[in-house]
Parts: structure tokens; C-alpha cells; sequence
């Protein structure tokens, strides 16, 4: 979880003298039975991969990794590790935070950038500053800022690898500092620290409420990069740097009691997984790499090229495929009687509407042509009844002079 996050980076375990919180002194914690994976970077360098037993605090060292992860987390779907990197040996990513899934061996697959895929909520920085990663069916849990986002992981929905979900934390100011939790009954735990005291808080991923949980403060630090529910029912949350140590802390969540188990080497950031439900991951990252392929198979319509072949032949019967705009303009009569009722509202008269005016204007022209010929008509009448009334008078005149 970001750059404050502790890792170990050597193999070796370092006991450290029990500083008991709300513990008789000197009383051991109860072991446990669990196994996490832990990612870890003693600088800004590639993150480390290292396998800790709880039972005896042991942690394996696994391998440098070809990525920096963060937000680390196990689905026992596809039963492999995922996360979220920034950045590889050849650089920092452009286009934001990739998802990653990782092989106990430390093989890594990237399957690109988160995607955006609704009108959800998605962070200015892409998801290069999320920490806090917990498997909840088949999403990726993440925390941005002070808020908790899902990242869907089934290679088989449109939605795959893009944000399915996003909460707004309240009371705000919570935890935009918790680097890491991890989730039981829809409940997440983790450490909200401060460098004169650090808290136990405990959030509801589905309503994004966040409650302090009673325990003894924790020292203070500036991160707290581990959060880790045993079967024991004990939240194990380890700090990345205090002085030189990480140490690692129990946390009764019944009765509050904390202390302080062991410790490993300081770190510059870390992140762990939940424990593993006793099966163990598979050694190469998962390939889901190729489940996008589904993607392509919406398009793989591909039977659309095969029209074309038997256009020639069956044209008929491909032209219902393409029948929505030949249909209407083979028929133009019956097209444009039909369209007009139905799409009358507004389509039809909005695309009407720009012909209309050229007919309108056709009709002034016919009927000033009839009115041009009717007054000529007119005007020819009239001067044939004058010349009529002329001669008239003319050949009544020559009478009068006659006589």
C-alpha cells in the first residue's frame, strides 16, 4: 500500500521483545494457523513477493517482482494473487494503475488498466494512489482516497477489469490513510495511523460507514501496510517503519487486547493478502489475459462476412439482416404513408420539416401562372369591346355626316 506501506525484504525473521497492549506482560499470543502472501519495497524500487506463516512468524522470500504492486489480494476463484501496479522495469504507466495478476513464483501477467465502464465514480489519479486490496467474490476491494471501489474480475461480464462499484467513506477523514484491510461478513478491518497514535477502524464496504473500534491505540506511525483476520479472530496489522523495525501486532477485536508479536526489517511500503484458505496458489499468475477474447466474441458476429457469400444467391434472404434501411426505401409510397402516422409525434415531423418549405413554394408559382393568364385573358376583352365601341361610334359619325 503506497510508498509508507512496511514489507520485509530479507528472509530472516526478527523477534523483537513483547510490547504488550491491554496483555499481561510477558503472556504469549495464542498461535495461529494461517499463511498470507506479502508484497514489499524497501525503497521506490520493483516490489518483493515473500510468503509469512503466522504460526511461527517465518516469511519466505519468493522473488522481485517485474512490477511495484500494491493492493494485494487472493481469490479462491480463480485461485491466484491480483493487484494493482503502477509501474514495470520499462516504466511508469501512462494510462494509470494496471491490473496484475501474480504466480507464487513471481511470474506476473498485466491485464491493463482499470476500465471505465459506467457512469461510476473514477478517480482523477487512475488508481496509482489505491492501496488496501481484498478479494470479495469476484471483485477487487480497493481504497482510493476515502473512497472503496469494486474491480470486477470474471473474464466472462462486459464489466471485466472496469469499476462495478463506488462508496464515499463518512465520516470523511477516516481513512483516507488506512493502507490496508481485510474483510469478514462484509466488514473490513484496518489501521488508521497517525504519528503520535494509530486506530483500529472497522468499515462497511457496502454503505462506506467507518466506526473506531475499542481497542489500546497502537504506536504511531505512518503507515500500517499489513491488515491480516486470522482464524483466531485477531485483526494482525503490521506498521512499516518504526524506527528500523516492522513490527507486527495482534489485535484482539473481542477484547481489545494488542501486542506486539514479532517484527521484520522497516519497509518503505507493503501490502498483504487474507489468509489462504489452505490451498495452495497456483505457481504462474492467472491468464485471464485471454478471457477478454469474450469481448471480441460480441463482435464475432462473424457469420456477418459470411453474408456476403451467399448474398449473390440467397440475396433475400440476407436482406433482412440489412432490410431496416432498404426496406423503407424500396417501397418510398408506402414508406413515407406509414412513417408519417406512426413517428408523427416528432421524428417524422422533424425530418419533414426541412422538405416541407420546397413544395409550398411550388404552389405560389402554379397558381400565379393561372392568375397571370386569366388577367391577360381579361386585358384581350377589354380592348376588343373598346375597338368594338370605336367602330361603332365611328360608323355612327360618318351616318351624321352623310346626311
Amino acid at each position: 500500500m503506497r510508498h509508507r506501506l512496511a514489507t520485509a525484504s530479507a528472509v530472516g525473521v526478527v523477534l523483537a521483545g513483547s510490547a504488550v497492549l491491554g496483555m499481561a506482560e510477558g503472556e504469549a499470543a495464542p498461535a495461529t494457523t494461517c499463511t498470507f502472501f506479502r508484497v514489499h519495497s524497501p525503497d521506490l524500487g520493483m516490489s518483493v513477493l515473500s510468503r509469512v506463516n503466522l504460526a511461527d512468524f517465518t516469511m519466505q522470500r519468493i522473488a522481485t517482482l517485474r512490477y511495484r504492486v500494491n493492493a494485494i489480494a487472493y481469490s479462491e476463484d480463480t485461485n491466484s494473487l491480483w493487484g494493482l501496479s503502477t509501474r514495470s522495469t520499462e516504466g511508469v504507466f501512462g494510462d494509470g494503475a494496471h491490473v496484475v495478476s501474480i504466480g507464487t513464483d513471481g511470474d506476473v501477467i498485466d491485464h491493463g488498466p482499470v476500465r471505465r465502464v459506467n457512469e461510476l465514480h473514477f478517480p482523477i489519479d487512475r488508481f496509482t494512489g489505491a492501496t488496501a486490496g481484498t478479494i470479495v467474490g469476484t471483485t477487487l476491494v480497493i481504497r482510493d482516497e476515502a473512497a472503496i471501489y469494486r474491480i470486477d474480475l470474471n473474464p466472462a461480464n462486459q464489466t471485466y477489469l472496469g469499476v462495478v462499484d463506488a462508496v464515499m467513506t463518512y465520516p470523511g477523514g477516516q481513512v483516507s490513510n488506512v493502507d490496508d484491510f481485510d474483510v469478514r461478513a462484509g466488514i473490513a478491518y484496518g489501521v488508521a495511523p497517525d504519528y503520535h497514535r494509530s486506530h483500529v477502524v472497522r468499515i462497511n464496504i457496502t454503505t462506506g460507514q467507518v466506526t473506531r473500534v475499542d481497542t489500546p491505540t497502537l504506536p504511531g506511525a505512518a503507515s500500517y501496510g499489513v491488515a491480516v483476520l486470522a482464524p483466531d479472530g485477531a485483526l494482525y496489522a503490521a506498521a512499516n517503519s518504526l524506527g528500523n523495525r516492522s513490527p507486527l501486532f495482534r489485535i484482539d477485536l473481542t477484547t481489545g487486547a494488542s501486542q506486539e508479536i514479532t517484527a521484520w526489517p522497516a519497509v518503505l511500503s507493503a501490502d498483504a493478502t487474507a489468509c489462504l484458505p489452505g490451498v495452495e496458489p497456483a505457481t504462474t499468475p492467472q491468464t485471464t489475459p485471454p478471457a477478454p477474447q469474450p469481448q471480441p466474441q460480441p463482435p464475432a458476429p462473424g457469420p456477418a462476412p459470411q453474408r456476403p457469400a451467399p448474398a449473390p444467391i440467397v440475396t433475400p434472404a440476407t436482406s433482412p439482416v440489412i432490410s431496416p434501411t432498404p426496406i423503407p426505401i424500396v417501397p418510398p409510397p408506402p414508406t413515407t404513408a406509414a412513417p408519417t402516422p406512426a413517428p408523427a409525434p416528432a421524428p417524422a415531423e422533424s425530418v419533414r420539416r426541412p422538405y416541407r418549405p420546397q413544395p409550398t413554394t411550388e404552389a405560389p408559382r402554379v397558381s400565379a401562372r393561372a392568375r397571370s393568364s386569366t388577367e391577360e385573358k381579361r386585358r384581350w376583352g377589354l380592348t376588343t369591346i373598346v375597338l368594338l365601341v370605336g367602330a361603332g361610334a365611328a360608323a355612327a359619325a360618318g351616318r351624321r355626316r352623310r346626311r
